[in-house]
């Protein structure tokens, strides 16, 4: 069975589809009536469609949410991926091997995270490739975990000695630098964002006041 890409967002944060779609369903039906009631009492178009933009609004905002959430997992993953690395430096650098520093990274990491790095060892188990450590980069969205995880991997495969380390310590420094950069990027573009809020809002508005006078005028034209 096919599965629409709502569908896999709402299970990649973890919520149940069916119970996040009957929630949509419901809001779009009680706007919809309550837009009906609306005009039927008033008699006036203009109130029920506006009610009805509103709903529509809000299945954006609902909507929104979902994606908003899968990537607020997608970045704090990425960020714990340079916290472990960090620690895997440290446990390199005092003479642990690259299969002990990634089992002791177990007990510094999150219940995903966790899982993930125990599936990882699992692979090097059982494949003495690069493929389990491409796989591993795979779960994150930094195009550089890739680099440093083909870096870890010359580690072993080339011997643990200072040129490889250093290989390793420049990427790993290179991507946390990067990613710091792209952070402090987003975060001034959201600042950015929030001054025109108020602007829309002020829109907002000052389209319903006149809208309002618009309805008020033609019922006193109508009276008269």
């Amino acid at each position: 069975m096919r599965v629409n890409k709502l569908e896999k967002v709402i299970s990649f944060i973890g919520l149940d589809y069916k119970k996040e779609r009957l929630k949509i369903l419901l809001l779009n039906l009680v706007g919809l009536i309550v837009s009906a009631v609306i005009y039927v009492l008033s008699k006036n178009a203009i109130y029920g469609i506006g009610l009805f933009g509103v709903t529509v609004a809000l299945d954006y905002i609902f909507i929104s949410s979902y994606f908003n959430k899968k990537q607020m997992i997608l970045h704090q993953r990425n960020d714990e991926f340079i916290t472990i690395i960090n620690y895997f430096e440290v446990f390199i650098n005092n003479q642990n091997n690259v299969y002990q520093a990634f089992n002791k990274l177990i007990n510094y990491s999150s219940p995903w995270m966790s899982e993930r790095i125990q599936e990882f060892l699992l692979a090097i188990d059982n494949d003495k490739s690069l493929q389990p450590f491409l796989d591993f980069a795979n779960n994150f969205q930094m195009e550089a975990t890739k680099n440093v995880m083909i870096a870890i991997y010359q580690m072993i495969d080339q011997g643990e000695n200072s040129n490889q380390l250093m290989e390793f310590t420049f990427l790993f420094h290179e991507m946390s630098k990067s990613r710091h950069e792209e952070m402090k990027k987003k975060k001034e573009k959201s600042l950015s964002s929030m001054t025109v809020l108020p602007l829309i809002g002020a829109s907002g508005i000052a389209i319903t006041i006149t809208l309002s006078i618009i309805s008020i005028v033609g019922d006193m034209m109508n009276v008269i």
